[in-house]
């Protein structure tokens, strides 16, 4: 099916508010990160937090477009036959059926069930809004433009129904289950919990994974088709991050959560500090970084002594190092920080950085060179990032995003062990930035002293770096 180019609409804010753990922006954002306080921690300052980073930043300004024309022909009308026939529309040589009466929207339920019946059930694109519904196959598409009594009764028993609903595929999970999406045919009060585990793939998550962009905001009946035709394909394409980490956390932060905590349960913190200068020891093997790191000593205060900068200035200049020295980059990532960036970095980094740390500038530079020729580059964990970056821009995802992939899978971890509260604070409960301290915070009615040794052990993450030790301050109340 052709291809052309059109624009791309912003997706809307998915995540839940009190529950903001989340992977990369608007769900797993658009490609703006969310602004970042310019403070530091000193050493001081007691622990606190921040709230999970977005994960869609990290897929850049650059992707590849899809076209309105997703599938090839204009919507033409098929006359059924007069003994009955059921009406047919058609994209390009695709057929799809409106649902216009009860009798159709009684036929929709038995395709649902057959669809749901098999061993190897076919996988269901689904796209709603307010006013249109569309469900399509590879094959057939059904298309919902109003609601009918009996439909809603239809919909929950054929979606909702353990087992014998389809493999449901989504564009986006949170603006599917949202009030945008199928509460408005399903009804407010229906069971999200009951129907996530029946939708097997979010494409957006899948992007978020594997750099490959996808369409969105076309028309919910094409949505729903590029679901079934391309959702599949990406499917075996993605690194184990999305079925181990990014598709349970879509879950996870879209479920129904009990907010009122139970005075029994005890509170725990997990926090991380320096990560993003733990990412630069790693990448770079600058070993007066990972002297710091080992020693306990505070990186921010060592790497300001260096520079001879304020604090504010030193980390503004490190992450203008981490942007590849692109000041528009940083700008654009880190507007707050870019406002603090000397006046001459260029010199500075000459005068101090390859003086006193050359290990890191050339580990930076060999990093941006590697870029230069791949085109492409990995996280921590097996993340892609999109095509069509630039070589310092794939320096910022390869770099921020290991720290947002060492959040991503600290949180999955902790989900696995069996915590049902827990997130990633929220940036309005902290002065410090994510890549500096990061703090998830939960409850539990498990053993004080065992949990603490389970967050412990799962806080290290089987030691990803090679000359660190990754060891989180665990607290249980």
């Amino acid at each position: 099916m052709g291809r052309r180019g059109s624009k791309r609409k912003k997706r809307k804010p998915v995540a839940n508010r009190q529950h903001p753990s989340k992977l990369g922006e608007k769900q797993l954002q658009s490609v703006q990160p969310p602004e970042e306080s310019p403070t530091v921690p000193r050493d001081e300052d007691e622990s606190d937090s921040s709230r999970r980073p977005n994960r869609g930043g990290e897929r850049g300004a650059v992707g590849i477009r899809h076209g309105e024309e997703d599938v090839v022909g204009a919507v033409r009308g098929v006359s059924s036959d007069e003994g009955g026939g059921q009406a047919e529309e058609r994209l390009g040589d695709w057929p799809y059926r409106i649902v216009r009466t009860e009798q159709d929207a009684m036929a929709l339920g038995t395709w649902l069930q057959e669809m749901g019946a098999g061993v190897e059930k076919t996988p269901v694109g689904i796209a709603a809004t307010p006013t249109e519904l569309a469900l399509a196959t590879k094959a057939q598409g059904w298309l919902l433009p109003q609601q009918f009594p009996v439909l809603t009764a239809i919909l929950l028993k054929a979606l909702l129904t353990e087992r014998t609903a389809p493999a449901l595929i989504t564009r986006d999970m949170g603006a599917l289950v949202g009030n945008w999406g199928l509460e408005a045919w399903l009804g407010m009060g229906y069971d999200r919990n009951n129907l996530l585990p029946n939708i097997v793939h979010d494409m957006t998550a899948m992007e978020y994974a594997t750099g490959r962009a996808i369409a969105r905001g076309i028309s919910p009946l094409k949505d729903a088709l590029d679901c079934a035709v391309v959702g599949p394909g990406m499917a075996l394409e993605c690194p184990r991050f999305y079925q181990q980490v990014g598709l349970p956390l879509v879950r996870f932060n879209l479920r129904g959560k009990d907010l009122s905590i139970d005075p029994a349960m005890s509170r725990w913190t997990v926090t991380y500090d320096w990560l993003l200068f733990q990412v630069l020891a790693h990448l770079t093997r600058d070993p007066t970084l990972t002297r710091w790191l080992n020693t306990g000593l505070s990186p921010t205060a060592e790497f300001s002594s260096y520079m001879e900068l304020p604090t504010d200035e030193a980390i503004a200049f490190l992450l203008w190092m981490v942007c590849g020295e692109d000041e528009a980059l940083l700008s654009r990532y880190y507007p707050d920080w870019a406002a603090k960036l000397p006046e001459t970095p260029q010199l500075i980094k000459a005068a101090r950085v390859d003086k006193m740390m050359p290990a890191l500038r050339l580990g930076l530079l060999q990093l941006t060179d590697q870029y230069a020729t791949d085109r492409r580059a990995v996280t921590l964990y097996g993340r892609l990032s999109p095509w069509g970056l630039t070589p310092a821009e794939l320096l910022r995802f390869t770099i921020m995003g290991a720290v947002r992939d060492i959040l991503d899978v600290v949180s999955a971890s902790i989900l696995k062990a069996g915590s049902e509260v827990h997130w990633l604070r929220p940036e309005v409960d902290t002065r410090y930035n994510y890549f500096l301290r990061a703090t998830i915070t939960g409850y539990t009615a498990d053993d004080p002293m065992e949990w603490q040794q389970t967050l412990t052990k799962i806080g290290t993450l089987g030691q990803p770096f090679a000359m660190l030790f990754l060891a989180p301050n665990v607290n249980v109340e």
